[in-house]
Order: structure tokens, then C-alpha cells, then sequence
């Protein structure tokens, strides 16, 4: 090989690792502000979920194996895994129409497992139902044991049933009280009607007797009024 040659391709590798170098750094640079994005993202949903927890706010996340419908059922959904985790109540949305429904299940039940969220009740909503034959069996791996409710997100058949069967289960994940609120603490008895499912309320004595549910991050000021 000449000599101008090998200068040539000398000068060329140099030019060449020049521009990787370049590269890497404008990547490096994308790399960190979207770390940065994505942090203040994460901020954002924090404060979000603790003002919805400070409110008293049940949080229902829909989860789903991607075509299952879930993105049907609430229009721009974007449920992160954090607020997966977080939430009162998932609600597992199943596509019936898949052949590999099964396969599916047990994808997004071992999901639920890795972040933690595998113990937590659960809804099934079993959708795309009426792309199947009326009434046909569904054969279920472990999601028989769970509430399940047949429904169509396109044609929005089986949603009001759907909506009562989180409401009941909701209402599970709080805690059940039976108080007599002093006539002093008249802000406690709004503190229930803001935020508690009120069963019984009667006017006694020595204060208002209040029986039902309250979410749990809202039960503390009740706790030494218990009635006996």
C-alpha cells in the first residue's frame, strides 16, 4: 500500500472515530434529559396519587395484555406500574377473543408478582365477549378464583356490571366503623359524610352514632371514638 494511502485511510479512521465520538455524546446528552423527563414524570404522578390518597380517592388501574381492550375501556389510559402497585383495586382486562388468552393471563399475573402488586384483590373483566358464542364456557387458569364480569368495551355491554362489581369490592378495602362522635367534633361526623359509605346514622345523647365505611388513610381521628 502507498504511503498517501495509508495517511488516507489514517485520516479517514480518525475522522471516523471523531464522529462515534460525537455520536455518543449527543446520545449521552438524549439519554439524560430524558432521565430528567422521565423523573419529573414520576414526581408529577407522585404528588397526583398522594393527593388522591389524602382525598380519600379509591385509585382503580386497568391492566391487560396489549390488543386486550384495556385502552377501550377508558380513552387515553396510561397506567404506569408504579400506580399499578399503588392502586386500591386493579381490574385484569382479558381478552376472551385470543387464542393464547391463557398464555396471556398468566403473563400479566407474574407481572402483578414482580412489582408487587400479586396479593392485591383483583377484578377480572373478561372482554370481547361478544365476538364468542352466547353464553360459551371460558376455561380460566388461577383468574376463576377472582370476581369476573363478561363484557363488550366496543358495543358497552356488561359495564354497569362491571362498575358495580368494583364499587362492592372497593368497598371491601375499607374500614368498617361504628362511632359516637361527640356534638363537639361536629367536623368529624362531615369528615365521614365526606368520605365515608354511611349505613346508619342516629342522633343520641351524648353525640351522633355513625355505622359503615371509611377509606382506611381516613379512619385515625375515629379510632378513640369506637361505641361499645
Amino acid at each position: 500500500m502507498e504511503l498517501a494511502q495509508i495517511e488516507y485511510d489514517v485520516q479517514q479512521r480518525g475522522e471516523g472515530e471523531k464522529q462515534l465520538e460525537v455520536d455518543r455524546c449527543l446520545l449521552r446528552r438524549q439519554k439524560d434529559a430524558l432521565e430528567e423527563e422521565l423523573e419529573k414524570v414520576r414526581t408529577h404522578r407522585h404528588l397526583h396519587r398522594e393527593r388522591r390518597k389524602n382525598a380519600g380517592v379509591p385509585v382503580v388501574a386497568l391492566v391487560g395484555y396489549t390488543n386486550a381492550g384495556e385502552s377501550t375501556l377508558l380513552a387515553a389510559f396510561r397506567a404506569t406500574l408504579e400506580e399499578v402497585a399503588e392502586a386500591d383495586l386493579p381490574v385484569h382486562v382479558v381478552d376472551t377473543s385470543s387464542p393464547s388468552m391463557n398464555r396471556q393471563i398468566e403473563t400479566v399475573e407474574q407481572v402483578l408478582e414482580e412489582i408487587g402488586a400479586g396479593g392485591c384483590p383483583v377484578v377480572v373483566a373478561l372482554n370481547k365477549t361478544d365476538l364468542l358464542a352466547c353464553d360459551a364456557p371460558l376455561q380460566l387458569p388461577s383468574t376463576a378464583a377472582l370476581p369476573a364480569i363478561r363484557v363488550s368495551a366496543l358495543q358497552g355491554s356488561g359495564i354497569d356490571d362491571l362498575l358495580s362489581c368494583i364499587s362492592e369490592n372497593l368497598v371491601l378495602q375499607f374500614v368498617a366503623l361504628d362511632v359516637l362522635i361527640p356534638y363537639d367534633r361536629g367536623e368529624l361526623v362531615a369528615l365521614f359524610h365526606k368520605y365515608g359509605m354511611i349505613e346508619h346514622e342516629s342522633y343520641e345523647e351524648t353525640g351522633t352514632h355513625l355505622r359503615w365505611h371509611i377509606p382506611t388513610n381516613h379512619s385515625g381521628p375515629f379510632a378513640a371514638l369506637l361505641k361499645v
